[in-house]
């Protein structure tokens, strides 16, 4: 335990914390333990269901053995069976629609010749970089960095505006 200094244990509660620290009442609705089976009252058992309620309770009777036998019926006309096919047939490409390049192609001769000048070639070489146990440190400042002082401008900005207060 913490220890409870002299002022908390001189404190007097407000009425509303004296009112808010008493124990929530349960609902008087609320009934601790049901019965694990409902009780069905008498009438409900001697009920007996009307003859539209039976007959809604039934299956539908459906006759499926006419509709196996039976061919398709052929469209109604030459114009519905066009408009079909034109639909089965499938989507083509656009005619300005580029393949993907083969896995192999012809390497143009200008390729094959080319020579690299001096300047292209120290610039495709990548950056050597001290790695950090060889000496380099990625926090270093550089001293240009730590000399450098602000513009008016930027310690005008860096100044806070006055702060309104909440209603």
């Amino acid at each position: 335990m913490w220890p409870v200094s002299v002022a908390s244990r001189h404190a007097v509660a407000s009425p509303r914390v004296k009112e808010l620290a008493h124990p929530k009442l349960v609902s008087n609705a609320w009934e601790a333990d049901w019965p694990v089976y409902t009780r069905v009252s008498k009438g409900a058992m001697t009920a007996a269901a009307r003859e539209r309620t039976t007959q809604l309770a039934k299956p539908k009777k459906r006759d499926f053995s006419a509709k196996q036998d039976a061919p398709p019926t052929p469209p109604q006309s030459i114009t519905q069976f066009t408009r079909t096919a034109y639909l089965a047939r499938p989507k083509t490409e656009h005619p300005s629609y580029l393949h993907d390049k083969p896995i192999r192609w012809a390497v143009s001769a200008g390729a094959r010749n080319a020579v690299m000048s001096a300047r292209l070639s120290e610039l495709a070489r990548p950056k050597v970089r001290k790695q950090i146990f060889e000496g380099y440190n990625p926090y270093r400042i550089s001293s240009a960095a730590l000399h450098t002082e602000a513009s008016a401008r930027l310690q005008e900005l860096s100044i806070p505006q006055r702060v309104r207060k909440k209603r």
